[in-house]
């Protein structure tokens, strides 16, 4: 699919997503899981529903850009179906990514794994909620104390 509307369309879709989330997000969100699946990357409300959006909005913009500054731009007809598929791929997998985000804010169990065989995607969302432990819930002082 050849459009130059399809990357802006994600991105509307993608910022339609961020403001109706927005406030049920609590202050600090997960934006980033290790190979197994722990979280260890944070960041603030505001600036998890907004990076993507824009992200989106720039590589939409390169995309089109690019064939026409390339020195070699007559080559781009030899594959100009294949660069839309990627480029296009990759716009639609950041969406996903960010509706994950969004899943995860919202306390829907995200699941990050290096591979799913049943799905041959790199990561899940499960239905339902997940419930958050309250800080310092299940731990136990040290003995003596």
């Amino acid at each position: 699919m050849r459009s130059r509307w399809f990357g802006l369309v994600i991105a509307a879709l993608a910022v339609a997503m961020s403001v109706w989330a927005y406030p049920q997000l609590p202050p600090t969100m997960t934006t980033h899981w290790s190979l197994n699946g722990t979280p260890d990357g944070f960041s603030s409300r505001l600036w998890a529903l907004v990076i993507v959006p824009i992200v989106l909005v720039a590589m939409t913009v390169l995309f089109n850009v690019l064939p026409r500054v390339d020195p070699r731009r007559e080559n781009y007809a030899k594959f100009l179906s294949s660069y839309w598929l990627i480029a296009n791929a990759v716009i639609v997998f950041l969406l996903v990514a960010h509706a994950m985000v969004i899943a995860a804010g919202l306390g829907f169990s995200v699941i990050i794994s290096r591979a799913s065989s049943r799905t041959g995607s790199l990561a899940s969302v499960r239905p339902g909620r997940s419930r958050a432990i309250p800080s310092g819930a299940g731990r136990t002082a040290p003995a003596g104390r």
